[in-house]
């Protein structure tokens, strides 16, 4: 699990790096392990742990960035020892780059860390025997299977939950677009951590073909039991 590669830390140090004998791939990635290592700490009040860079979806743009800068900070320092004045202030360029960017998320995070989108995600149903007990027929989970390659649960922006299509459903207004009211909301439920799609009139038990779109983000979740929740509509027609 990495948030950059050995390629990229590669690409800016330049061809002169002999990586038998001067600075070899497996310590250039355990540079990158150290560093990640450091945003995790960082960051870490804020935000679960972000995917791997190759992962679906990938490492966010600035964790990247911030891997990338600081990596090669400390692969130049290595390399060069303290004996040449230009690289260890390349090496002090590049660390501030990546500690400015930390400290921009810290200021900002919403600013700086976009939301991912999910689209067309099948909703998981209460059917029985694994489910019928934690929900209603008018419930569903979100993110039954986490998007993060660390298994906690994605801290889905509630307001933008829409029900891209479904068959089925008993109230066919919870479809309607134009609606001033809402006809669902969203929730966690702590206990489970679990993400749950609640219809206000409809029964959603023996619908079929229901999915989803939203955003979502590594934000930590925090708050009471049942957060984000939210009047919603759908943008199924």
């Amino acid at each position: 699990m990495a948030y950059t590669t050995n390629v990229l830390v590669l690409d800016v140090l330049g061809a002169f790096v002999d990586t038998t004998n001067d600075l070899t791939t497996a310590e250039i990635d355990a540079h990158i392990a150290r560093v990640d290592g450091k945003i995790n700490d960082r960051l870490g009040g804020l935000f679960f742990p972000f995917n791997a860079t190759g992962s679906t979806p990938d490492t966010p743009d600035t964790i990247k960035e911030i891997s990338r800068h600081w990596s090669i900070a400390e692969s130049l320092r290595q390399l060069v020892g303290t004996n040449n004045q230009g690289a260890m202030n390349l090496a002090e360029k590049h660390e501030g780059i990546a500690l400015n960017l930390l400290d921009f998320i810290l200021q900002d995070p919403d600013t700086w860390m976009k939301p991912e989108t999910k689209s067309a995600e099948a909703v998981t149903f209460g059917a029985a025997p694994t489910y019928s007990w934690q929900l209603a027929e008018n419930e569903v989970f979100l993110a039954n299977t986490s998007p993060l390659d660390s298994g906690d649960p994605p801290n889905i922006l509630a307001d933008t939950v829409r029900i891209a299509a479904a068959t089925g459903v008993t109230d066919p207004t919870l479809m309607r677009n134009d609606a001033s009211d809402g006809e669902f909301h969203v929730e966690f439920r702590r206990e489970r951590r679990k993400w749950v799609l609640v219809a206000h009139d409809s029964t959603l038990y023996d619908a079929t073909g229901v999915t989803v779109t939203y955003e979502w983000n590594y934000r930590r979740i925090i708050g009471s039991e049942s957060i984000q929740s939210a009047h919603l509509v759908s943008q199924f027609a």
